[in-house]
């Protein structure tokens, strides 16, 4: 009996991972509060479900200890923040908020963060990433369970991906949910997807693409024996008869409404991770590879998708603006200054958007898209001080050394997607604002935990019960 209800509950934690990504995707990525709420309460509900339902719980995140011990810092360290200091302490370890609050208000006591309102959004949308992340590595110990979990990331893009062609054609006749203002571009010249803005869900649909490519790349080795002999007609009819197939059409429905999104960074980052990720594996992972083979199909690869994107509305763009980067510079300088400003603790969790008028010439203006930084490296150093990003750093790039150096003996593809998959995010972040949508860092996150159970020795994996 026992045994029968931790299978329940694990089984229905499992659902509760899958609906998170099902949901967040179709409601803007979970980026209004209410949105970032119901996404949590499921998160949460996941995570008790399967403490309760497996006995040895924590035993199972032995190999991510540490850095998920430096999270936990991280999230402590964010909750001072919330905690009211003496006006004393604060002018000698954060004198600018101090002044803040002297010059605000007259008490003798303030906080790190200029707004404990938006902060406390912000550490609640933090713990729910952590609590993701803790959720799938987990229940992720099962390979049939990071199977399905890969399958329904490409199932929702993809019909994400119908849903914004239907809506693109028509004029947006068949939309489910507004864009938040002012990212209401008309469908018939952009394509924002089921987000609010054009950038966020273009980098949504390229780190989707190397799941399918990296399942594709998987099956391909693995059936090789069985068709590398035969005639071209028989291996091409082998190849539509089988999954690949499907893996190259979502493939390419994705890529090519990733090329409708108007999105210069979206597209170029999406290239240049997957010819550098290709790259790697012929010049430095595979053993006795014929690499004149190899580079050629890859080529060919390119060549098809170079087609695609110069008949696309971001090719358009790019003859239009080249490279510009949109006064982006002049937004880095303006984060610059509230870093000078805030060096070690910075101004408080999520309160960019809220003081960043004051360091903004106006020629900048006041619109949505110059609130942010369109760098979140910059924004997490300028509200989270150098103490915030060392911790979150320190967490981020042990997992990441592991899996961008491990190896999988059976799906070193899908491991490669993930990698592609994590290094567009990282790289997109440097020139645009991610943080603002609450799921582009929770699919980085499940990427992540995805990655890190790929190079674990497949015994250890197997041997995880229901």
């Amino acid at each position: 009996m026992k045994t029968h209800i931790s299978t329940w509950l694990t089984a229905s934690a499992f659902l509760c991972l899958l609906a998170v990504h099902v949901v967040s995707p179709w409601l803007h990525g979970a980026e209004l509060v209410w949105e970032l709420s119901l996404i949590a309460i499921i998160t949460t509900i996941g995570l008790v479900f399967l403490v309760l339902g497996k006995a040895q719980f924590f035993a199972e995140t032995k190999q991510v200890q540490k850095p998920l011990l430096v999270l936990l810092l991280w999230l402590l360290y964010l909750g001072i923040y919330l905690i009211p200091i003496p006006m004393e302490l604060l002018s000698i370890i954060s004198p600018q908020s101090a002044y803040y609050y002297q010059l605000n208000t007259n008490t003798d006591y303030g906080y790190l963060s200029l707004s404990t309102s938006t902060s406390s959004i912000e550490w609640f949308e933090l713990t729910t990433l952590v609590m993701l992340f803790l959720l799938t590595y987990v229940l992720l110990k099962r390979p049939q369970r990071l199977s399905k979990l890969v399958y329904c990331l490409l199932i929702v893009a993809s019909a994400t991906a119908l849903y914004s062609l239907v809506n693109h054609y028509t004029g947006g006749q068949y939309q489910l949910s507004k864009a938040i203002p002012p990212w209401d571009s008309d469908w018939n010249k952009v394509i924002r997807g089921t987000f609010s803005y054009k950038n966020q869900y273009a980098i949504y649909l390229a780190m989707s693409i190397p799941l399918a490519l990296g399942l594709t790349f998987d099956v391909l080795k693995k059936r090789k024996k069985n068709w590398q002999h035969n005639r071209l007609s028989r291996a091409l009819i082998y190849i539509i008869c089988s999954r690949i197939f499907v893996y190259l059409c979502i493939a390419l429905l994705l890529f090519f409404v990733l090329t409708k999104t108007d999105s210069r960074g979206g597209n170029l980052v999406f290239m240049l991770v997957i010819c550098g990720i290709c790259a790697r594996y012929i010049f430095w992972q595979q053993q006795k590879l014929n690499k004149r083979k190899s580079l050629l199909s890859i080529f060919g690869v390119i060549v098809v998708l170079g087609l695609i994107f110069v008949n696309s509305n971001s090719f358009e763009r790019f003859e239009k603006y080249g490279f510009s980067d949109s006064s982006r510079s002049n937004l880095h300088s303006v984060a610059l200054s509230v870093i000078a400003d805030f060096p070690l603790f910075g101004s408080g969790p999520g309160t960019y958007p809220l003081i960043q008028h004051h360091y903004k010439p106006e020629s900048l203006g006041n619109s949505e898209m110059s609130k942010r930084a369109h760098n979140d490296y910059l924004e997490t150093l300028a509200t989270q001080g150098i103490v915030g990003i060392l911790i979150f750093s320190i967490a981020i790039l042990l997992m990441l050394k592991k899996v961008f150096m491990g190896k999988s003996s059976t799906q070193q593809g899908l491991l490669m997607g993930c990698q592609a998959s994590l290094l567009m995010l990282l790289l997109h972040s440097s020139f645009d604002y991610n943080v603002a949508t609450f799921y582009l860092s929770a699919l980085f996150f499940t990427l992540l935990a995805i990655g890190l159970r790929l190079v674990e020795p497949s015994k250890r994996r197997g041997s995880a019960s229901a």
